[in-house]
């Protein structure tokens, strides 16, 4: 009969030796670590899902694989710390962790969304810049994001993937506490919670608490000895969620405890930059910080168009609502055959812009894929009826935005359809022309409008007065008016052109000849006719402005539009960049069969540099003076202009490349607080042999039979360089410990440098570096 015989267990009662029972300690810790560990590492996982999953609910449509892939990521690091902090060398197991922790963090981001090329040093500036743009947008964006703009979606993820990277840094790199985890996987739960409240939040807020308590009390639950002090443990746990479960509606009320959004938003509006795109011509004060204000997916170029300006009310130029359905089909712009690529949809994301006008290109169809109701505001424009846009919105804009080549516009012929015979009138107020005149008004003040014969015909200008029929005689009144010698000037240059499109690029080159550009233009009661006779100086509100007044009264339909240049391309995005710095009027020219083509006759060495060239000139002198080939709108390279905040234009919108630096000097940074620390954590030399090395290293290796004694007779003449030695000769032998101080440490340094010049100096520093603060 055989006997099984148990291994005799260590005795842990009273009269165990200490011996015996730290050895049952040590037993009883690694069994409840053996249950521990894969508990904490379970909760961990589902808290990660569980925040990633609620997290992507932020933007719609909502992508679970994207959950899934984020978390996946941080599980994985998790999983690799772990493993890695078995490794028995400091060292080896110190680079396997931080190695770990970038991999993870690379590969987050990946996972996020953010294309992986991005990765790459040469891409680190549009990556920061992206980046930075996103976050700028979060504090305005509705919640689920709807938007088009792709880094947008990405920031946002990001903040999913990295919260989860950092939790599983914290929690499973040996050393670090638990608690900083628990806080990243709250943010990581919390944000999406408070930004989009669930269906039920408190049964999803109950499960989340649970997770948590097992990710931070896994070796106290494992420690807890039987059946049932577990299962007390866990009626107490169940008995707190009922008692919070009834707490919580009580507390949820109507009104935040803290307003974070107001507070968000307000730092947010000052972020923003507002534009009144109507006429003024006092000194410029729009925004000119270089701040990016919209980003414009499109196929080519365009003038981003706010606003249309059809209302000249004979001072300025204005917008004017639309009276009637005059948009509501495009009769004014046919589309011409072959010419299809003229119609596009651009994409537009705003950045730092605040704006009740959407804008778009040439002449807009129709707005869709936006946040705010749009409706038509007339010519090819549309405005918000309800809020206003803001930064993060996007938008998806039908555009027409003709481009005919000269020869096409000069075979165009002056069929003007109705519609836009009032873009070929003029108000004249008492102000402008009645008493200044000597004659007032034959209807009163601010009511008399004078229509201008269109180019091609013999008519006389004719005068309308609300409640009598209109009557001819618009000249007399003209000629003893305030624009008298632009009225004449206009008639003279209709007289020599033999077709629109020339009497449009003479009236341009009038406008622009002996002219300045200033932003401090100087005022006068009839600003566009003393800028075209007087002061010649302004800006593109002047230019502008003459050239469509001129126009007009040359009998060719014309208006001022307000918007934005180009702006630069980014070539990474494929997307025109748009700055405040961007902001400009320009002219519409309206020609039969393609509708308002832009001509700009702003001077192209003032800001915005972006400008085009409008009218095809420089294209003109490269393929003939017939243009058949040429488009009304060439883009012409332009000199990066000088703005009034100092610096060029092509700078500011450099923005990618400009970033660069910063962010080489963040990486150089990261690497020296890294070699600081591997420097602090690296393991101390012993006293003598320090010194030994030291000698060695500055070339004054010591003789056979030197001793401590000796080396320090022979420091006679530096008193501190002599206690550095003095005090590791009484460590070794008199068991007196007493580290040198830094001055000694130096002194002793200077005495290794002595007499070597510069190269024994460096080459000393290196012998005996200043000693830092380790552990």
């Amino acid at each position: 009969m055989s006997t099984v015989l148990e291994a005799p267990r260590p005795a842990v009662g009273a009269d165990a030796s200490p011996a015996t029972r730290a050895r049952g300690a040590r037993h009883r810790a690694a069994a409840d670590g053996a249950l521990a560990r894969p508990v904490r590492f379970a909760a961990f996982s589902a808290l990660v899902v569980y925040g990633c999953e609620h997290w992507v609910r932020q933007v719609a449509p909502t992508d679970t694989g994207l959950a899934l892939r984020m978390a996946a990521v941080a599980i994985a690091l998790a999983l690799g710390l772990t493993l890695a902090g078995g490794l028995r060398r400091d060292r080896t197991r110190r680079i396997a962790i931080a190695l770990l922790c970038v991999v993870g963090t690379v590969a987050a981001v990946t996972a996020a969304g953010i294309p992986l090329r991005f990765a790459g040093w040469r891409n680190w500036g549009a990556l920061a810049t992206g980046v930075g743009q996103g976050l700028e947008t979060l504090p305005n964006l509705n919640v689920p994001y709807r938007g088009l703009d792709e880094w947008v979606r990405w920031t946002i993820a990001c903040g999913a993937a990295l919260l989860g990277v950092l939790a599983a840094a914290l929690a499973f790199t040996p050393g670090r506490g638990r608690l900083g985890a628990a806080v990243a996987l709250s943010v990581l739960y919390g944000v999406p919670i408070v930004e989009r409240n669930p269906e039920s939040p408190f049964v999803s807020g109950a499960g989340f608490a649970v997770l948590l308590g097992l990710f931070l009390g896994a070796e106290r639950l494992a420690a807890v000895g039987g059946a049932r002090p577990r299962l007390v443990a866990a009626g107490a746990g169940v008995l707190a969620l009922a008692l919070a479960a009834l707490v919580a509606p009580q507390l949820d009320g109507d009104r935040p405890w803290l307003d974070y959004r107001g507070l968000a938003g307000g730092l947010g509006e000052r972020r923003q930059a507002n534009f009144d795109w109507n006429h003024r011509y006092s000194p410029l004060d729009w925004p000119r910080d270089g701040r990016e204000l919209l980003r414009v997916t499109a196929k080519e170029p365009a003038y981003w168009k706010a606003s249309a300006l059809r209302r000249f009310d004979g001072v300025r130029w204005e917008h004017e609502a639309p009276s009637g359905g005059e948009d509501a089909a495009r009769v004014d712009t046919p589309r011409p055959a072959g010419e299809g690529d003229w119609y596009e949809d651009i994409d537009v994301t705003v950045r730092g812009l605040r704006s009740e006008e959407y804008v778009t290109a040439g002449f807009a169809d129709e707005i869709s894929g936006t946040a705010a109701d749009a409706q038509p505001a007339g010519s090819g424009t549309f405005t918000t009826s309800g809020r206003a846009l803001r930064p993060g919105d996007t938008y998806t804009a039908s555009v027409y935005v003709p481009r005919p080549t000269q020869r096409q516009m000069a075979a165009a012929g002056t069929q003007y359809p109705d519609d836009v015979q009032r873009d070929l009138e003029m108000e004249l107020p008492e102000a402008v022309g009645g008493p200044e005149a000597g004659r007032p008004f034959p209807g009163g003040p601010q009511q008399t409008m004078i229509r201008f014969a269109a180019f091609g015909t013999a008519a006389r200008p004719t005068i309308s007065i609300p409640g009598r029929p209109a009557f001819v005689g618009g000249e007399d009144l003209l000629e003893q008016s305030g624009y008298a010698r632009t009225w004449a000037e206009a008639q003279r240059l209709r007289a020599a052109a033999s077709s629109p499109l020339e009497l449009v690029r003479s009236v341009r080159g009038r406008v622009q000849q002996g002219a300045r550009y200033t932003e401090r233009p100087a005022q006068r009661p009839v600003p566009l006719d003393a800028f075209l006779f007087d002061t010649k100086e302004g800006y593109c509100q002047q230019f502008s402005g003459a050239m469509a007044l001129m126009l007009r009264m040359a009998g060719v339909p014309a208006r001022v539009a307000s918007g934005f240049t180009p702006g630069s391309f980014d070539s990474e995005r494929e997307q025109y960049i748009v700055r405040d710095l961007d902001a400009h009027s320009w002219v519409e020219a309206y020609f039969p069969s393609f509708g308002w083509v832009t001509f700009d006759p702003t001077p192209t060495i003032a800001p915005p540099s972006s400008q085009e060239a409008g009218d095809g000139d420089a294209a003109a002198a490269e393929s003939g003076a017939d243009g058949a080939t040429n488009r009304a709108d060439v883009p012409v390279p332009q000199t990066p202009a000088a703005d009034s905040a100092g610096g060029t234009t092509a700078d500011r919108n450099a923005g990618s490349a400009s970033v660069l630096p910063y962010v080489a000097a963040g990486v150089l940074l990261l690497l020296a607080g890294l070699g600081a620390w591997l420097w602090r954590r690296r393991p101390a030399l012993p006293p003598l042999e320090e010194l030994r090395r030291a000698l060695a290293r500055s070339g004054r290796a010591a003789a056979p039979g030197l001793t401590l004694q000796a080396l320090e007779r022979s420091l006679a003449g530096t008193p501190a360089a002599q206690g550095y030695v003095r005090k590791l000769r009484m460590a070794r032998y008199a068991g007196r410990e007493e580290a040198p101080s830094g001055r000694e440490r130096a002194a002793l340094r200077d005495e290794l440098a002595a007499g070597l010049g510069v190269g024994g100096r460096l080459r000393a520093w290196w012998a005996l570096p200043p000693r830092l603060h380790r552990r």
